[in-house]
């Protein structure tokens, strides 16, 4: 297999586990309550960089929000792409990592399984 397919496979499987173990900091109510507070904040203040620095606040967490609410829908598509990759991975993955010098332990340290390391046949 090719060399720069090979990186590809594995990028894409590492990001795909990446993004369905990736989980919000706060919880959403945590950041709704955040939220509400800021907004009362602002509405009573009169302090012009007070009511700056409450918008910059609203806005980041407004996207936070935003990608709270994304991370669900994200982390099924990475379901399917991790499904996808897996095969993919275990296919080129001992090649790879006998080119490249990588030991099992980094692997894991990565959260790739001791199950799909074996079916690799990297000896974890």
């Amino acid at each position: 297999t090719d060399r720069f397919l090979q990186e590809q496979i594995i990028r894409r499987y590492l990001e795909a586990l990446w993004e369905l173990n990736a989980v919000p900091r706060r919880r959403k109510s945590t950041i709704k309550s955040y939220v509400s507070a800021a907004q009362r904040r602002l509405r009573r203040s009169s302090d012009r960089t007070e009511r700056r620095l409450l918008r910059a606040q609203l806005a980041k967490l407004q996207d936070e929000l935003e990608y709270y609410d994304t991370s669900k829908q994200r982390a099924l598509q990475s379901l399917d792409e991790l499904v996808a990759f897996r095969r993919l991975f275990v296919a080129v993955a001992a090649d790879f990592a006998e080119r490249e010098n990588i030991p099992p332990a980094a692997w894991r340290r990565v959260g790739v399984s001791s199950h799909v390391l074996a079916c690799a046949g990297i000896d974890a």
